[in-house]
């Protein structure tokens, strides 16, 4: 069983190097890694102004913290 869990270690060690190897190796190349950002319009944000966060991110689709940050962005510079 030792023997079996070494090599379960070495491999699981060698999985590892060669997903941050392509995951540095994709950031080389300049490619965005991770979910697309999506973008709202700032009147979609001026309609659910007035909801609470939790009501407002159903209305909109999106999660809490995609919310707060879109609102956070808007009164930081209200060209977005």
């Amino acid at each position: 069983m030792h023997i079996l869990g070494a090599i379960a270690e070495f491999e699981r060690e060698r999985i590892r190097e060669r997903v941050l190897a392509g995951l540095q190796r994709a950031r080389m190349h300049g490619r965005r890694l991770g979910r697309p950002r999506t973008r709202v319009p700032v009147e979609r944000l001026q309609d659910v102004a007035g909801l609470p966060v939790d009501a407002a991110a159903e209305v909109l689709g999106v999660s809490r913290s995609t919310l707060k940050r879109w609102r956070r962005q808007v009164q930081q510079s209200p060209s977005i």
